[in-house]
């Protein structure tokens, strides 16, 4: 789609489309799931008890890589004393909370396990509500990183991001764990604004297919470059 379609109005764009393509896919066949960034217009429109699409039972996902992208925003913009140590736990954070996503099933499972990182990030490993997943710690796999004193204002800080209902609100959106990092590559090779658009659509699937099954860049040492999520 383009602005013209919309009467030029470019805020309802994305809206627009994500309607043409639902209303397409469920006249031809049952669609069960399906995955978007958290784009508040079609959130609406996914609503279980209100939504447009609520009588179809179809689940709505969320791209785990654009979440954990604006949590680590939420981290990085905390602003309160001793905000360099929250920093320092930014990544691990992230990848708790990408381990999290992975590994629940439920609401309910996600939420136990993601409350872990708040006792974590202080040295603590069991509490009275759980304990977290790994083994043993030896003192060189904290990295030497500094723990952040309990009920310190980078604690509360912390637990304010953690803990924000408006953030958790979307958690059901999360266990499955899924990216739509495949198809936004496939969109790269797109330029939609000429008139060879078809031609151009094909010949980055072509080129797409051939190279999506590269094996994986590796560091000089042979590990493969990748983010893998990790248990706290």
């Amino acid at each position: 789609m383009d602005k013209r379609q919309t009467s030029w109005n470019s805020v309802v764009l994305e809206k627009e489309g994500f309607i043409q393509t639902v209303d397409k896919f469920t006249s031809e066949i049952k669609l069960v799931e399906i995955c978007t960034d958290a784009h508040a217009q079609i959130g609406a429109l996914m609503n279980p008890d209100k939504g447009k699409y609520k009588a179809l039972g179809i689940h709505q996902s969320l791209d785990i890589w654009h979440v954990a992208k604006n949590l680590a925003k939420k981290i990085a913009a905390a602003k309160v004393k001793g905000e360099s140590i929250l920093f320092n736990w930014l990544k691990d954070i992230v990848n708790h909370f990408r381990w999290c996503c992975k590994t629940a099933d439920t609401r309910g499972q996600f939420l136990a396990l993601w409350v872990g990182i708040l006792h974590y990030v202080c040295n603590i490993h069991t509490w009275t509500m759980g304990s977290c997943k790994h083994g043993h710690l030896k003192s060189e796999q904290m990295r030497g990183k500094m723990c952040i004193q309990r009920d310190s204002q980078c604690h509360k800080a912390l637990v304010d991001i953690v803990l924000d209902k408006r953030w958790q609100k979307d958690v059901h959106n999360y266990p499955r764990f899924r990216s739509t990092a495949d198809l936004e590559s496939f969109q790269n090779h797109i330029f939609a604004s000429v008139p060879q658009f078809e031609a151009r659509v094909l010949l980055a699937a072509l080129d797409y297919n051939f190279h999506r099954n590269r094996p994986t860049m590796k560091t000089l040492d042979g590990k493969e470059m990748t983010v893998i999520p990790t248990s706290i």
